[in-house]
């Protein structure tokens, strides 16, 4: 290949990259305004924020672990589904975290830490003196 063939196959990629990039912004715009749209139309939108909680704790599953999973499941809908969990403190009261039997058993009376990226604090600082609570296989703060 010729350096004129590999300059014109250059200005060919370019071209059809700004070709793509166009289609991308319709695209954009699209789902944008389809997005409002939905949030318009979205029936638990138009709820008081109360009865939309109340309706986001009905829909959890009574076992701990899975409520957990279905609140994180709720965050990923829509923004407005995210601002009406965040906003429900009943769902984020309880921190269930479960460990592998053999971890648990190595915690023994040793204080547990919790990292974050502002660094480390004990969970005895943040929960009290009644720490944590070892339940079945289920650590829960």
């Amino acid at each position: 290949m010729s350096v004129e063939e590999l300059r014109a196959h250059i200005a060919a990629i370019g071209d059809e990259i700004g070709l793509q990039k166009k289609l991308l912004e319709k695209l954009e715009t699209a789902i944008r305004a389809l997005r409002q749209l939905n949030a318009a139309l979205d029936p638990v939108v138009r709820l008081p924020l109360e009865i939309s909680s109340e309706i986001f704790l009905q829909s959890l599953a009574t076992s701990p672990s899975r409520a957990r999973g279905a609140a994180i499941v709720l965050l990923g809908i829509c923004n407005t589904w995210t601002d009406i969990a965040l906003a429900t403190r009943a769902m984020w009261m309880a921190v269930h975290i479960t460990f592998p039997v053999a971890t648990i058993l190595r915690l023994g009376e040793d204080p547990v830490d919790l990292v974050s990226a502002g660094g480390k604090i004990s969970i005895r600082h943040v929960f009290g003196q009644a720490g944590p609570k070892v339940l079945g296989k289920t650590f829960v703060l």
